[in-house]
């Protein structure tokens, strides 16, 4: 049996991935003494984080269940952006957004701790940056 070589394997893009790369990493400040916030798409390792967040920020009931809705989505028709910021020496969730990958740049839900400066802007940047330029021109 032959084997592919990691190049044949790593190095395909898929069209899903082409689509996505301007939303993969963003980088916000919302003044010089803030934190630098960090926006990427999410993935089902931030499960904990998101739960967290979810818990204690919006106070939903079931945030595992609801953290896991949001981190399970088909990058072809929808996204979940995650704002991270570095505090005590590791990456901490402080934000999630979920946008359509055809709508609008509104996101369907955003939920931002309040005590990070600037990170509810930061996400709604990265929304608005994945809106297709037709529908740019028309808003």
């Amino acid at each position: 049996m032959i084997r592919p070589s990691f190049n044949q394997v790593f190095t395909k893009p898929s069209v899903s991935c082409a689509r996505l790369l301007p939303v993969l990493y963003t980088r916000h400040r919302a003044a010089p003494d803030a934190p630098i916030i960090r926006v990427r798409l999410a993935h089902v390792h931030d499960h904990a984080a998101v739960a967290d967040l979810l818990a204690r920020v919006a106070e939903v009931p079931d945030a595992v269940l609801h953290a896991r809705r949001l981190l399970r989505y088909d990058p072809r028709t929808h996204l979940t952006l995650c704002a991270t910021t570095w505090q005590g020496g590791h990456e901490v969730v402080a934000g999630i957004a979920s946008i359509a990958v055809d709508g609008d740049g509104r996101p369907d839900e955003l939920l931002g701790d309040t005590d990070v400066l600037g990170v509810t802007d930061a996400l709604h940047e990265a929304c608005r940056a994945h809106v297709p330029t037709a529908l740019r021109a028309t808003a």
